[in-house]
């Protein structure tokens, strides 16, 4: 048994009914094209194929969606919620899909209320268009937003730049001090992690007041973790403050690795929420972790999607772009089935393993191959990284979509790496002379 990687991340991604949405589509009608597209995370191409739509439903659905995935929170809203009736009336799976979106809209802007409301119609109504995993991934959504009703929008006071000195922990993530009423603690940087987390120890250790109710969600191992949450009034990081920061609350056991040449027990993870709220961020190499509310734009910069709560970038591998979760709290990139299938003559030369992942709540076996080197480019600057693992089947929702999942590796591959969620770009500063190739696999 060899432990390739852990992903500490809680992760409630929904199964996409995009997912074969273009084959029910008429044939050849200009949707059709633009779905798969989007299905396939070809974003620019899904927003050009929509010009072709006539406007109407059709075309604003693409379009929320699209806005959706860059972020265009107000723009998905606005294209979405007016045709909101229709989507209803026609109860198929273009229903889920608005629905699904908008509901997702109104999470990432803490208007839980809102999203309440969707979940409740869609589980009450239209269940049997949502697969078994759907509908127990749609009813922890619905218990989420119950519990977080009426809490507010994280907000985030400043007194300077945040220049805070990452301390790399024994499992390989970087952990930064927080603290509260005096009480410090360390908690890893996690993007990949829809919420910050903290373990139940920790949360009586910084007073918290656990929110009533519970429910369960998923991890990046698949297994399920039963969670609770609690708001932190406020948390101090460097020169600023997060106030009304909703945290998961898991046992402790649930954020406790152990592996052959560690045991390492995970007090708090800061998730998309905080990051999100304190708009750029940046992991340098010298081992400073970076935030300001007045960063400037990134130039040549590529841009940052969103697959619902988890960061998705777009790397180039033999000339070819592929869409990422990114997830620095995973200790090394792992590509999915996607990536083994359109590498397929390359791979056959690649060493092959069973490898062991551990995420909340437990770990799962995956056969996997070794790719000896990986040459990527992020928005034109180049890192490599070497022995990297490659699943040969999916063992996520993700995996299925996406090509794989950089963790906090690729991000030390770089002098710098800064994901601003205001602009909804990302950007990194190249190491030295990485030669990557135009054209070809690795």
């Amino acid at each position: 048994m060899t432990l390739t990687s852990i992903a500490m991340a809680v992760v409630a991604a929904f199964s996409s009914p995009l997912q074969a949405l273009h084959s029910a589509t008429d044939d050849g009608a200009p949707s059709a094209s633009a779905f798969l597209a989007l299905e396939r995370w070809r974003i620019e191409e899904a927003e050009s194929l929509a010009t072709n739509v006539p406007p109407g439903p059709e075309r604003d659905l693409l379009n929320g969606v699209i806005a959706n995935r860059r972020g265009q929170i107000g723009r998905s809203i606005d294209l979405l919620r007016r045709r909101m009736p229709g989507y209803f009336r026609r109860s198929d799976r273009r229903t889920i899909l608005a629905a699904m979106t908008l509901s997702d809209d109104y999470r990432k802007l803490s208007r839980f209320a809102e999203e309440l409301a969707i979940d409740r119609l869609v589980l009450g109504r239209y269940a049997g268009l949502l697969t078994p995993s759907q509908r127990t991934e749609m009813q922890e959504r619905l218990d989420t937003a119950r519990i977080l009703k009426g809490t507010p929008a994280t907000t985030v006071s400043w007194s300077g730049p945040v220049r805070l000195a990452m301390t790399r922990e024994i499992v390989g993530l970087w952990s930064v001090p927080v603290s509260r009423r005096g009480v410090v603690a360390r908690w890893s940087l996690d993007t990949g992690a829809n919420y910050s987390v903290v373990s139940e120890s920790t949360a009586k250790r910084l007073g918290l007041s656990i929110l009533d109710g519970s429910t369960t969600t998923g991890s990046s191992t698949t297994h399920r973790v039963s969670v609770r949450y609690a708001m932190v009034p406020e948390l101090t990081l460097g020169t600023a403050t997060l106030r009304d920061l909703v945290v998961l609350v898991l046992a402790d056991e649930a954020l406790h690795a152990k592996g052959p040449t560690f045991d390492y027990q995970i007090d708090g993870l800061l998730g998309y929420n905080a990051f999100a709220a304190l708009g750029s961020i940046t992991f340098d190499r010298t081992g400073l972790f970076l935030a300001r509310p007045d960063a400037p734009p990134l130039a040549n910069s590529g841009p940052l999607l969103m697959n619902e709560l988890i960061p998705v970038i777009t790397v180039t591998v033999g000339g070819r772009p592929l869409p990422m979760s990114l997830d620095s709290g995973a200790n090394s990139t792992t590509l999915y089935q996607p990536y083994a299938e359109l590498f397929r003559a390359q791979a056959a030369s690649w060493a092959t393993g069973k490898n062991t992942f551990m995420g909340a709540g437990g770990s799962v076996k995956a056969d996997t191959l070794r790719q000896p080197r990986v040459e990527f480019a992020l928005a034109g600057r180049k890192a490599a990284l070497s022995d990297v693992t490659v699943l040969t089947s999916s063992h996520d929702g993700n995996a299925e979509i996406l090509f794989g999942n950089a963790g906090v590796d690729l991000v030390n591959s770089y002098a710098s790496f800064t994901v601003d969620f205001r602009t909804m770009r990302v950007d990194a500063e190249q190491v030295g002379d990485v030669q990557v190739p135009e054209r070809g696999g690795n």
